[in-house]
């Protein structure tokens, strides 16, 4: 094996920390492009739409956003889809963790006196999270983001009206 002088070794060193630095930025990229937050056109709402895995850590890091982003936006409500998650999604967690992470979830966003609304589990997700055994009935679920909005909106006596051009 060849050896290295020290001027090599130093230049390696330099490369390996700036590659590291760069995967670290990335990381963190994917981390905010895997959850994103956005306002709602019904006042004080965020949506949060799910896709791809789920693990322990995305779910602490997805508490974490919500929590900074209810804070940020002044919102009182919280729809979060799950239309975009399959049950190959939570194969690597489970579904009694996953349960188990939706209601401490929910218990956080309580406590800072937001409503959490899901929307978007499909037949078989919600058959296999119900048999999980989780307490989800204190859960507020509907079927379809639209479901969700139009609750929000008679909530808070909205409604949409057509603009006459």
């Amino acid at each position: 094996m060849k050896n290295i002088d020290q001027a090599d070794y130093e230049a390696l060193q330099k490369e390996n920390l700036k590659l590291q630095k760069e995967n670290h930025h990335l990381h963190k990229m994917v981390r905010e492009l895997s959850t994103p937050i956005i306002p709602s056109i019904i006042p004080e709402t965020i949506l949060v739409p799910l896709v791809g895995a789920l693990s322990r850590q995305r779910i602490v890091t997805l508490r974490e956003k919500i929590l900074f982003a209810i804070h940020d936006q002044q919102a009182e409500n919280v729809i979060i889809d799950f239309t975009g998650i399959t049950r190959l999604d939570i194969s690597e967690i489970g579904y009694g963790e996953i349960g188990t992470l939706i209601e401490d979830l929910t218990s956080a966003l309580k406590l800072v006196g937001a409503e959490t609304l899901y929307v978007g589990f499909s037949t078989e997700l919600a058959k296999e999270l119900i048999q999980s055994n989780v307490n989800f009935s204190s859960f507020k679920t509907f079927a379809s983001f639209r479901m969700g909005l139009q609750y929000l909106m008679d909530q808070a006596g909205l409604q949409f009206t057509k603009k006459m051009l």
